[in-house]
């Protein structure tokens, strides 16, 4: 099943100082603070699917910024609307005209498990023509949950939803959906959400402000193991402002976020990306590593991307391309293994 771009991103909201490729070391992370991830969080119950990987967009900001327009050519950050929304976004303008789903009405989306178990809320911006568009394409409600038809049932422009649409719920002017794994009720929590979790509202709080995040749980295989990974864009005032990103990590212990801080520093100045072979401190300007904190020991670091796209982030998160984690997602000869040691 293809995924969408928007599984992720990491910013903070502190000020970035220091010029093109360097650190400026000894800051602080923010404190918990309320901003429109946080409180995206809060819809979604804490558990153990819920909790391995979210991806989130604030769809009205970035409407608001790029507009409405599907098609390909949008520019600016046009490319992270339908970030939080699951694989159902390539779809989005047929699900508009066919289904009455309309992703760019929403206040914001987000996404919280790995599929089948994957559980997406859809805010605002609906209402009961999707269920009715929803029943028109072939799903079938039960207990007022509509759950879709068979593969060959659907047409072939919306056969993949058989998928990631395997189940839905219209509430008022929300939509939930998800995997066939996947408990809509968990968008309806009366228990702990993920905004109550520890390490995610903790990695919530190191991002900011921010248009587009994705929060990960990898299995790495250097000898860095962060618990877990954030990633964002931090909110723009314009459409053609230069995308600010952050990443976040939290660790085991302190040892290992201070592991962590020490290699990090040492890769934004010296190290490479190992997918484009460009150097960090070519790829990324007015760089901001801030010292670990809390008892999630998070570590963070922001950045301007000035060559980059806004979706930067996201496709370095989800290749593994990030700074100090050069022993990911590829084969590596030894030679090459070698030089990096103190990564791998």
């Amino acid at each position: 099943m293809r995924r969408t771009l928007a599984t992720l991103i990491a910013l903070s909201a502190l000020l970035v100082a220091g010029c093109s490729g360097s650190t400026t070391p000894g800051h602080v992370l923010p404190a918990a603070q309320a901003t429109p991830l946080r409180a995206a969080l809060a819809r979604i119950a804490a558990t153990d699917d819920t909790r391995t990987s979210v991806a989130y967009d604030h769809t009205s900001t970035l409407v608001r910024l790029a507009g409405k327009d599907w098609s390909i050519g949008a520019g600016g950050f046009a490319s992270l609307r339908g970030a939080g929304a699951g694989a159902i976004a390539q779809y989005g303008s047929i699900l508009q005209d066919k289904a009455n789903i309309r992703l760019f009405d929403a206040d914001f989306a987000i996404s919280a498990g790995k599929p089948p178990k994957q559980l997406v809320l859809v805010a605002g911006g609906q209402n009961d023509q999707a269920r009715q568009g929803l029943s028109q394409l072939g799903w079938q409600e039960d207990n007022g949950v509509l759950r879709a038809p068979g593969l060959d049932k659907l047409s072939e422009d919306l056969g993949a939803l058989e998928f990631s649409l395997a189940q839905a719920r219209v509430s008022g002017s929300d939509l939930v959906y998800g995997g066939m794994g996947s408990k809509l009720d968990d968008a309806s929590p009366s228990g702990p959400t993920l905004a109550d979790d520890p390490t995610i509202g903790g990695l919530a709080d190191c991002l900011g402000d921010v248009v587009a995040a994705a929060i990960d749980t990898p299995v790495l295989h250097g000898k860095l193991h962060p618990t877990a990974i954030a990633v964002g864009v931090r909110a723009p005032g314009n459409n053609s402002d230069t995308p600010h990103i952050l990443l976040c990590a939290s660790w085991p212990d302190a040892d290992a976020a201070n592991q962590y801080t020490t290699l990090l520093r040492k890769a934004l100045d010296s190290a490479s990306s190992a997918v484009t072979n460009q150097p960090w401190r070519d790829r990324l300007s007015g760089v901001t590593v801030h010292d670990p904190t809390g008892d999630r020991h998070i570590v963070g670091w922001d950045a301007d991307t000035p060559n980059g796209r806004a979706t930067t982030v996201l496709q370095m998160m989800m290749n593994l391309d990030l700074p100090a984690f050069p022993c990911e997602g590829k084969a590596m000869p030894p030679a090459v293994r070698a030089k990096l040691s103190d990564y791998c």
